[in-house]
């Protein structure tokens, strides 16, 4: 917490220098002009109710929004092009203190405006409903709020979700590197992007792990073909000779890419990934349902997802939260969703909106 508060402090004084500079940065309405990219924060005001945390805020939002705006200033050949919005889903508005002090900076879409809630029905004139249903709600009006802009991506963004830096450059660079256009067999090629309906941008950590599937074992396989050739080829190299036979060659073979697949499964994938992230090398593979801390829609997708979780046929509960919904209706309608690795956000919230009890921090990580 106490890294979260000067993270915070940071943010703070980020937009401090803004106002004390007089600028405007960010678009207060509708342009006429579609932008490239649209960014949604959802935002509700995060209650700490236990004891031992009184006096600790959580003040998520500012440090999400200042770290998107950073990376924008990163990205300034294509400023224009990206639209970010605060979307304050807090029954009476002015209570999110956050999304408030972001409002002098930053366009904020509200869904219930100045509404005293008394009685027990919200401000729709709605009847109460969990916090599994009202996520539900909050993202399917932010989610169509977004889509009223046209622009060629959205993104929504819950707002305990922070971008890595220089995001907004590294995600164009996935877009039209991997999506819209790749290099098959030495061939530049257009994506098939018409039946992709939504990137999702964060996996949790705890399950980036080494598994017993295809995938996973295929990665293995690679990193220890990959390793062994190279350190058979550093040891001719230094040793100044080769090996008499080709059986010596295939045991020495087998045994540095066992050594080198050992050797990553100690050091843990998601220590790997961490590298990989450093390196700017993102590869493109199949989404689960889960998670949407970070999640960006195409055009098409957009429009079908967000009728659906309009829709009342759709309740969502603990046993089937929204994410899952999502990715059971993109299965459903057999359109793609893809997921981006590494990661191009960190998922901070220890307080979450769904639960009353805090999340315990060693849940973030693998075991």
């Amino acid at each position: 917490m106490e890294k979260r508060n000067l993270e915070v402090e940071k943010a703070i004084a980020y937009f401090s220098s803004k106002e004390s500079h007089g600028m405007q940065f960010e678009v207060d309405g509708r342009d006429t002009q579609a932008p490239w990219v649209t960014v949604g924060v959802i935002t509700v005001k995060r209650h700490v109710k236990q004891e031992k945390y009184n006096g600790f805020k959580p003040k998520y939002v500012i440090e999400v929004a200042a770290r998107l705006n950073q990376a924008l200033e990163k990205f300034p050949a294509h400023q224009g092009d990206v639209h970010i919005h605060i979307c304050n889903m807090e029954r009476n508005s002015t209570n999110n203190d956050e999304a408030m002090y972001l409002a002098r900076y930053m366009h904020m879409i509200e869904r219930h405006t100045n509404v005293k809630v008394e009685g027990d029905s919200n401000a729709e004139g709605e009847v109460p409903v969990d916090q599994f249903e009202s996520e539900q709600r909050d993202y399917a009006f932010c989610l169509g709020e977004m889509a009223k802009f046209g622009a060629k991506y959205t993104i929504i963004l819950q707002d305990d979700a922070v971008v890595h830096d220089n995001f907004f450059t590294n995600l164009k660079g996935i877009l039209e590197t991997k999506v819209e256009r790749r290099t098959t067999r030495g061939e530049v090629v257009n994506g098939n992007t018409d039946n992709l309906a939504q990137i999702k941008l964060y996996f949790p950590e705890k399950w980036q792990g080494y598994e017993w599937n295809v995938v996973s074992c295929l990665e293995l396989l690679s990193i220890g073909s990959f390793g062994g050739s190279l350190l058979l080829f550093f040891y001719g190299l230094f040793r100044g000779k080769i090996f008499n036979n080709r059986k010596q060659f295939r045991v020495a073979f087998c045994l540095s890419s066992l050594f080198c697949i050992l050797l990553a499964s100690a050091i843990g994938r998601q220590n790997l990934l961490v590298l990989q992230e450093k390196c700017g090398m993102y590869h493109i593979r199949p989404a689960s349902h889960c998670c949407i801390p970070a999640v960006l829609y195409t055009r098409k997708g957009i429009d079908q997802i967000t009728e659906y979780i309009k829709s009342p046929e759709l309740k969502c509960s603990k046993d089937e939260p929204l994410d899952v919904a999502i990715g059971k209706y993109v299965d459903r309608i057999g359109m793609q969703q893809i997921a981006v690795v590494p990661n191009m956000v960190d998922h901070i919230g220890i307080f979450s909106t769904l639960h009353s009890a805090p999340k315990n921090p060693k849940s973030f990580f693998p075991k």
